[in-house]
């Protein structure tokens, strides 16, 4: 699924390639276009006669699991989200969802990813009710596992009330058309806890994928023992335990990039893998005695410390270029005991960190990998062409009644051009632009695309076709 803002409309089905448009220059620009399942790299699409280039690289998010600590990874991805829009100058409202094609998370990450996903939330709204519900739920003191149990309860109730979704509203919704955001949360079960279950608003082949309820998905994903009790769900007549898997996975950026896999496609490319840490941890120390509970701290944090993975993640991939890590550095150590202004503090830490010179030149590095997938870059480009010409290009007679209809628009000194003239028109140059010129579906090998197409330096060609033998019209632009 191919998004960008409010667009709407796409010219041809599943067109992909390769090629440059610049409109900026007096190079004439060829980019000839053939379905290719193996190779997606562009994809068009058409909003008030303007012509957007849209790629088709892989855009996934994997949040880690954080606790309270999970306000500075939306603090984040909102700051992403903030730079994202300002670039781009759009005044529409641009969602996590509309962006990505797969966000997942663990635990507290879980839960943020389906606000993102399932609710399809803003950044701004998601943080808001991930706040409210640490405030309400995670923070409560003094309260056993089946009190605090009880009240995520009440409050899920109230998210799914407060948004208008049905309670009984699954994960995967049958009556739906498949969502365009892929929503993966890995849980575990309690008498098995080792072993990792994921949750998926979508269906593989190779699997049979546990069909939770949006409110039995968002108690699971929290449900880490022994703050919460586990999500017990009867399926085939049997009852199942589930928990949290933040005690296994606290980081599951592996999980999510198989998922990805699995999912979208070996073949697809990955413009970005976006890893939300919820800060560093800082260096762990043995305990000096013998006290219980500081062993039990000790021990927690090395199993829950997600930056050890996200290291060795980075140095898999960092230097690939789109893999982008974000976590605070200090500041974020959890707590021993409740603060009024936790979250007030968690965003104070959070934005010194994005505030670093070299942390905002890697989010503006992030954020270039993600405009190669909403068409910010290409955006950029084609508003340039104040000249546009849109062809029905499944026949010959089509092609030539389009690009006449359009030249003979122009003006009365056009309007008895025959075809060959008005290749010619466009053929020469004019007030000293560049026009663009879109042949559509060109599926038709019969049709000598050759002999339709204006010559010289002053236009810019696309043509969208399922035949891949057109590529040899200009073949380093395809």
């Amino acid at each position: 699924m191919w998004r960008s803002g409010t667009l709407s409309g796409t010219v041809g089905p599943e067109v992909s390639g390769r090629g440059l448009l610049d409109p900026t220059t007096s190079t004439k620009c060829l980019l000839t276009l053939a379905l290719q399942v193996v190779d997606p790299v562009y994809a068009f699409s058409v909003s008030e006669g303007v012509v957007y280039l849209l790629d088709l690289f892989v855009l996934t998010v994997s949040i880690d699991s954080g606790g309270p600590r999970g306000v500075s990874q939306l603090t984040i991805l909102d700051q992403l989200v903030h730079r994202m829009k300002h670039d781009t100058g759009n005044e529409h409202t641009i969602k996590p969802c509309g962006v990505f094609d797969m966000i997942g998370g663990v635990g507290s990450g879980g839960f943020i990813a389906i606000l993102l996903v399932l609710f399809g939330l803003k950044t701004e709204e998601a943080l808001d009710e991930f706040i409210d519900m640490t405030a309400n739920v995670l923070d409560k003191q003094g309260v056993d596992a089946e009190t605090r149990t009880a009240a995520l309860k009440r409050h899920i109730d109230g998210l799914l009330e407060k948004y208008r979704i049905d309670g009984n509203s699954h994960i995967i919704d049958h009556n739906d058309r498949p969502m365009g955001c892929k929503l993966v949360i890995p849980i575990s079960y309690k008498h098995h806890a080792g072993s990792i279950c994921i949750l998926r608003n979508y269906s593989l082949r190779k699997e049979k994928t546990l069909n939770l309820t949006i409110a039995e998905a968002m108690m699971a994903t929290l449900a880490t023992p022994p703050m919460f009790t586990s999500t017990q769900i009867l399926k085939d007549a049997a009852i199942f335990d589930y928990i949290s898997a933040d005690w296994m996975l606290s980081n599951p950026i592996e999980e999510i990039i198989a998922e990805a896999h699995q999912a979208i496609g070996a073949e697809q490319r990955v413009a970005c893998i976006l890893s939300l840490g919820c800060g560093h941890p800082g260096v762990f120390a043995a305990p000096d005695d013998s006290s219980t509970s500081a062993w039990n701290e000790f021990l927690e944090n090395l199993v829950t410390d997600s930056e050890r993975k996200a290291e060795g993640i980075d140095s898999q991939m960092g230097h690939l270029g789109f893999y982008h890590r974000f976590s605070v550095m200090s500041g974020l150590k959890k707590p021993n005991t409740k603060r009024e202004n936790r979250h007030g503090d968690i965003v104070t830490h959070t934005q010194a960190y994005l505030d670093s010179a070299t942390v905002s030149r890697k989010m503006d590095s992030c954020i270039h990998s993600l405009r190669k997938r909403d068409g910010v870059s290409s955006l950029d480009q084609l508003s340039k062409f104040p000249f546009q010409i849109f062809i029905d290009g499944s026949s010959e007679d089509r092609i030539r009644a389009d690009i006449m209809q359009s030249v003979r628009s122009l003006g009365t000194e056009h309007s008895q051009k025959r075809f060959e003239d008005c290749l010619l028109f466009l053929s020469s140059p004019g007030e000293n632009i560049v026009r663009l010129l879109v042949y559509d579906n060109v599926d038709d090998p019969d049709i000598d695309i050759a002999s339709l197409l204006p010559q010289g330096d002053w236009c810019a060609v696309v043509i969208t076709s399922r035949n891949g033998l057109l590529g040899d019209l200009h073949p380093k632009a395809h």
